[in-house]
């Protein structure tokens, strides 16, 4: 069953991110599905499955979407593997906890995304930089948060999600 569930998670975020997230943009920020999905899977099944999980994820996206290749892959492995310690010492089986380290994750994800592929141009833009990574974050909070709402209500995923 685990393999299962992993596997269609791979295709199914894998496909939201790269098709239909694009069509959610409202002035250039967009939910990020891939961070959310990765901090879900950190927080219910540790540090290991997320680690790789999150890196078949991301060579998925950058294969299909290759603007900057390897720094998608590079950094949610890290973030995986940072939320994974997060989950070992201070977890709480809470949806504002989740939602929480959701904001956090891809806040910072965005932020260093956007730095070290090109930090002289991060740096002269850092206030604009800030607002859109902020941004993307609480998107992202509000979609998947409304998202992970209606399965856990209508389909009772609740040890899953």
């Amino acid at each position: 069953m685990p393999i299962l569930f992993y596997f269609v998670t791979w295709i199914a975020v894998t496909f939201t991110q790269i098709v239909i997230v694009p069509r959610l943009a409202v002035l250039g920020i967009f939910p990020d599905i891939l961070t959310a999905v990765v901090v879900l899977i950190a927080l219910r099944h540790g540090r290991l499955t997320s680690v790789w999980l999150a890196f078949a994820l991301a060579v998925s996206v950058d294969l299909l979407d290759p603007q900057k290749m390897g720094w998608m892959t590079l950094l949610i492995s890290i973030m995986a593997y940072c939320v994974g310690i997060v989950r070992d010492t201070i977890y709480i089986d809470n949806p504002w906890f989740e939602a929480t380290m959701i904001l956090l994750a891809t806040f910072l994800y965005q932020l260093a995304y956007r730095f070290f592929p090109e930090p002289q141009f991060f740096l002269d833009n850092f206030p604009k930089m800030l607002a859109v990574s902020f941004f993307i974050a609480v998107y992202t909070v509000a979609v998947v948060g409304l998202g992970v709402w209606i399965l856990r209500q209508r389909f009772n995923f609740r040890e899953v999600l």
